[in-house]
């Protein structure tokens, strides 16, 4: 389960001078300057929505190299925001192709953590005059409209981190992870031969140091030229093409490396990788490493006196296995901790030191490897359902699924009702049957509940059966919206069903039109 929990801090609204700064592997929310209630959400139709705070409604900004230019993308469906439109008062869309946007903080005309958001097809993006962007339109959609910093306030949006119990995929940071990528390579037939594009390599041979980059065969280090990218381990490569590294004798020690910037967190890196030949002597010590961090590919026994220096060493207990000639790659993952931001490497070791200590005279250390991907992480939030169903959490988890007898739910607190609410909202029309178990109050907290059934696209449908218990302490404020009530829309047949449910008089029901106390 998913869940998102503001974090601004005290001392941030206190101490203007800590302003917000984007950074790669968290988790927004989006926010208009006029109304911090009313957020930027993505709900899988083509123009991006607005209201409230939910799953939907949390961001990734993936720098695209350009200063203050990201892709916005949708942590709950993994779409993109498009370009904005080049006139004003159009709709901004989502789709599957990410988008360069600028955003550029306004806090100066607009307020702490204030931002305009303009895409890269546009003539002016600084927020000047001239300029247009993202802009509250009043039906809750995003549309272009003037974006002009310190003048139309409704273009400009607060940013929040929030806290996130899901791994963010952060692989964009590693270049060519999957090794597609061949520029700089030397073509030799179906063979991409050298280091692989967005790589380097570093070793030791007979006591010297050397550095490798792409482009680059048969030196000291690697001699010959039997290293490369091509479509070997069809069974188990990602893609079109895996790396692989073979020469006679391996290095002393080499690494096939990259660095990337990562924030202080809890990382998880994994990858494909297997030693190129069967017989324990072809483990030597091939490891996945991040920093000071390795997980050697075979169980602890496989390994003596060629373990390296790392301070943190797992094992992950693989065994080699062929696919005809070739290796098949195993599936490695390495989890550590940043305490701080850092520059961190990460990719692959080897050598040709034996369990023994020995250095092999032959190729014992080769391996291939593909699909690399990185994702930042956080402890799983564990659910506390004690209040009346409801969870201090947000999304998706935050109230308690009921129980079930045959096809009823048996509603027994708040947040079941509110779970079964908004099964029906997303239950794309299928009916759904409850019983209430006893008398349930809402605690008179305001707009605690939702209406069960929305919309006229999610009308409740099937049987809903109060048992003679009451709703007790229900209050629905909300003068501007319509079907406000218990209920919201009823599917209108013989098929759909509420009897034995009272609505006490402790319950208040405001709207603007359609409501009642039940539907």
């Amino acid at each position: 389960m998913k869940r998102i929990l503001s974090l601004l801090c005290l001392f941030i609204t206190v101490m203007n001078s800590f302003a917000l700064t984007i950074a790669d592997g968290k988790i927004y929310s989006i926010s208009n300057r006029n109304d911090n209630n009313l957020f930027v959400k993505d709900n899988g139709n083509d123009v991006i929505a607005m209201g409230q705070k939910d799953d939907n409604s949390l961001w990734q900004f993936i720098p695209t190299g350009n200063a203050n230019c990201y892709y916005v993308k949708n942590v709950a469906t993994g779409r993109y925001a498009q370009l904005c439109p080049t006139s004003a008062e159009n709709s901004v869309t989502m789709g599957d192709t990410p988008a360069e946007y600028v955003i550029l903080d306004c806090s100066a005309k607009e307020g702490n953590d204030c931002f305009g958001f303009t895409s890269t097809n546009l003539n002016v993006t600084d927020f000047t005059s001239g300029c247009i962007g993202w802009n509250w339109r009043n039906d809750n959609t995003v549309q272009t409209f003037a974006a002009v910093a310190g003048t139309n306030h409704r273009s400009f949006w607060k940013i929040t981190e929030e806290a996130y119990s899901e791994d963010v995929d952060i692989t964009y940071l590693i270049k060519n992870n999957d090794f597609e990528l061949t520029d700089g390579m030397v073509v030799d037939g179906t063979n991409f031969r050298g280091i692989p594009t967005g790589w380097k390599a570093w070793g030791m041979r007979n006591g010297s140091e050397y550095t490798q980059e792409p482009g680059v065969i048969e030196t000291d280090l690697l001699p010959g030229k039997s290293y490369g990218a091509n479509g070997g381990c069809a069974s188990s490569r990602h893609a079109e093409k895996s790396y692989w590294l073979n020469c006679t004798p391996m290095p002393d020690d080499v690494k096939l490396y990259q660095t990337i910037h990562l924030e202080a967190g809890m990382y998880r890196i994994s990858c494909l990788l297997s030693p190129m030949g069967t017989g324990d002597e072809n483990y030597t010590n091939l490891r996945l490493f991040a920093g000071d961090n390795a997980c050697y590919f075979g169980s602890e026994d496989k390994y003596g006196t060629n373990l390296g220096d790392e301070t943190n060493k797992t094992f992950m207990g693989n065994t080699i296995t062929m696919d005809g000639s070739d290796p098949k790659m195993q599936f490695m993952e390495l989890e550590f901790t940043l305490s701080e931001a850092a520059d961190i490497e990460l990719g692959i070791r080897t050598s040709n030191v034996l369990k023994n200590g020995n250095h092999a005279t032959s190729n014992q250390g080769r391996f291939r490897t593909d699909y690399f991907r990185i994702v930042r992480f956080t402890e799983k939030h564990v659910h506390d359902y004690s209040n009346n169903g409801i969870c201090t959490c947000e999304g998706k988890g935050k109230f308690q699924e009921p129980e079930k007898d045959g096809d009823y739910y048996l509603l027994t607190n708040a947040g079941n009702v509110e779970w079964l609410s908004n099964a029906v909202k997303n239950g794309g029309g299928a009916a759904f049957y409850a019983k209430l178990m006893n008398d349930i109050d809402f605690m008179s907290i305001e707009n605690l509940h939702n209406p069960i059934g929305p919309s006229t696209g999610s009308k409740f449908k099937g049987v809903f059966d109060g048992q003679g218990h009451r709703i007790m302490n229900m209050i629905i404020n909300r003068p501007a919206a319509e079907a406000q009530g218990f209920f919201g829309w009823l599917q209108g047949n013989d098929n759909t069903t509420i009897r034995n449910l009272i609505i006490d008089k402790t319950c208040s029901i405001i709207g603007s039109n359609k409501c009642g106390g039940v539907a």
